[in-house]
């Protein structure tokens, strides 16, 4: 029944605001940024979400004609050139069997491929040479999930945890992993724990509040997901996709006036009116959100402009906000 909501929910996405999924082309030896917006297709969302964790790789660990190769190979993934940054990294690898670099760039190749196998590969050999690099053992998790194995993404994440300890981005991937786990039993209840633990770290992680408030919906705990959403609503970096989480909250749980006045601050008349629709029809579905469909009405406030969120370290979020085409 939840994944039922989860499919209906993925199937919409904002489609009247103008802006893009943009994941930048990843460096295997620099810093690069994910920049995960509103308007985008389930596939796109799903490269988002599963975009590698970058770590900055010391060339000078490497001898002089694998840096080369590694610099090179880079040039050649920033500008979406695959098939050579991968044949480049490979070369580099058999220059140095034992080059993090390499390896780290071949799975990021295989990321942007949507080939989760072959980054797993890589991602679980820079594991036996280093098992406590914490950028393989995430990135092991992230293409578990985008196999649809989040059960075993929670495995790994464990195992992180018990060499490195609770880290804010660890627990935030790990409670998406568990609200989509469905044959986890209480994932819902387990994400909600590992989402507070990462938040009693660093309160002010706007990424982990806004999947708090998703897994709350998809729970059903629709009174927990308006009080977090409306909070979240006031931060000067809240976004349109956490303005429409508080409409969708809002929708399901029968306060269409309330939706309405939210939803209408980033999307036309029309959008919105389709949105309600949805978000009818999915009550109507019998979803499993009874219990909380009843929601004390509140006046909903005028939400100032926002800025746009500096995100680039965190994990990208569970999922888009709903809304029409």
């Amino acid at each position: 029944m939840h994944r039922l909501l989860l499919l209906i929910l993925v199937s919409f996405f904002l489609g009247s605001c103008g802006d893009s999924v943009s994941v930048q082309p990843p460096s295997a030896t620099q810093s690069a940024t994910s920049n995960l917006k509103t308007k985008a297709s389930s596939a796109e969302i799903e490269r988002a979400l599963y975009a590698p964790s970058h770590e900055v790789v010391n060339l000078d660990d490497e001898d002089e004609a694998t840096a080369a190769l590694l610099k090179t190979a880079d040039r050649m993934l920033s500008t979406n050139d695959y098939v050579s940054a991968n044949m480049l990294y490979q070369r580099a690898l058999s220059t140095n069997p034992n080059s993090i670099g390499a390896l780290l760039g071949m799975a990021h190749v295989a990321e942007q491929r949507s080939k989760p196998p072959e980054a797993l590969q890589a991602y679980r050999e820079i594991i036996r040479l280093d098992n406590e690099n914490e950028t393989a053992h995430r990135g092991v998790a992230k293409n578990l999930m985008a196999l649809g194995l989040y059960d075993k993404a929670v495995d790994q994440l464990n195992k992180l945890r018990a060499i490195k300890g609770d880290d804010p981005e660890t627990l935030n991937l790990m409670g998406i992993a568990y609200t989509r786990a469905d044959n986890i039993p209480g994932h819902f209840d387990k994400a909600v724990e590992v989402f507070d633990q990462s938040l009693a770290i660093d309160a002010d992680r706007i990424t982990t509040k806004n999947n708090l408030g998703f897994t709350y919906i998809l729970a059903g705990r629709l009174s927990d997901a308006i009080t977090l959403f409306e909070k979240l609503t006031d931060d000067p970096r809240a976004t349109v996709q956490h303005r429409q989480n508080l409409a969708l909250a809002y929708g399901l749980a029968g306060r269409e006036d309330d939706a309405r006045k939210i939803a209408m601050q980033d999307l036309p008349r029309s959008a919105v009116e389709k949105n309600i629709l949805s978000y009818r029809a999915m009550r109507g579905k019998n979803l499993n959100l009874a219990p909380d469909n009843v929601v004390k009405k509140s006046k909903v406030k005028k939400i100032k402009k926002a800025v746009q969120p500096n995100d680039s370290d965190q994990t990208p979020e569970l999922l888009p906000a709903p809304a029409a085409q």
